[in-house]
C-alpha cells in the first residue's frame, strides 16, 4: 500500500516544489508529535506537583528528561519537585521531633506540629496530629481562658473547616460565654438594686435575657 506521501507524489508529480512541500508538512507533523509528547509529560508532572507527590514527580521527570534532555520547562519542574521533596522531608523530621517533645511539653510539641504543618500542609498524618493537639489544648483551657481557646478553635477550622470536634468546641464555648454574660448581668443588676437604681437594674436584667 502506498503511504499518503507517496500518493501525493503520484497525484501531484508535476507540481513544482512538491518534494519541499511534503518535507515541510512532514517536519511540521513531527514537531507537533514531539510537542504533544512533551505536553503529556508536563501535564502528568504538574498533576503530581499539585498533589505534593514530589517523589512521583521526580520519577516522572527522570523519564521525561531522558526523552527531552535539558528541556527548560522540564528542568524548571525538576527544581520545583526537588525543593518540594526537601521541604516535605524537613516537615517529616520536624514532625518526628514534635511528637517526641509533645509527651514532655505539650505546648512546645504543639509549636513543632505547627512548624511541620507549615512546611507540608498536604501531609495527612501531620494535619491530623496538629488538629488532635489543638483539640486537646483548647479543651484543657476552655474553662479558664476562653479567648485563647477561641483562637485555637479558629486555627483548627482554618486547617480543616468541617472538623466536627472544632464545631463541638465552638458550641461549648458559645454556651459558656452566654452563661458568663448572664451571670455578669445578674451580678450588675444586684449591685444597681442595692444602690437604689431599680430602673437600671431592670435594664441590666433585660440585657442579660437577650443572651438567652
Amino acid at each position: 500500500a502506498l503511504s499518503p506521501w507517496d500518493l501525493l507524489r503520484a497525484i501531484c508529480s508535476d507540481y513544482p516544489g512538491i518534494e519541499l512541500e511534503i518535507e515541510r508538512v512532514a517536519r511540521r507533523r513531527d514537531h507537533q508529535l514531539i510537542a504533544d509528547a512533551k505536553a503529556r509529560w508536563v501535564e502528568q508532572i504538574d498533576h503530581a506537583l499539585h498533589a505534593n507527590d514530589f517523589v512521583h514527580a521526580l520519577d516522572l521527570l527522570k523519564s521525561a528528561l531522558s526523552e527531552f534532555p535539558a528541556d527548560p520547562e522540564l528542568t524548571a519542574q525538576e527544581r520545583i519537585a526537588q525543593k518540594g521533596a526537601e521541604r516535605s522531608g524537613e516537615a517529616v523530621r520536624r514532625f518526628a521531633e514534635a511528637q517526641a517533645l509533645y509527651a514532655q511539653n505539650p505546648i512546645a510539641g504543639l509549636e513543632g506540629l505547627r512548624s511541620a504543618y507549615g512546611l507540608d500542609s498536604a501531609n495527612l498524618l501531620i494535619r491530623a496530629s496538629l488538629i488532635d493537639a489543638l483539640v486537646q489544648r483548647a479543651s484543657a483551657i476552655i474553662d479558664t481562658d476562653s479567648t485563647a481557646a477561641e483562637t485555637l478553635i479558629k486555627e483548627m477550622l482554618a486547617v480543616e473547616p468541617g472538623n466536627v470536634q472544632a464545631r463541638n468546641l465552638q458550641r461549648v464555648l458559645a454556651d459558656k460565654n452566654q452563661e458568663r454574660g448572664i451571670q455578669l448581668a445578674l451580678s450588675n443588676s444586684r449591685m444597681l438594686e442595692e444602690e437604689g437604681k431599680i430602673d437600671d437594674a431592670l435594664r441590666e436584667i433585660d440585657n442579660g435575657l437577650t443572651l438567652v
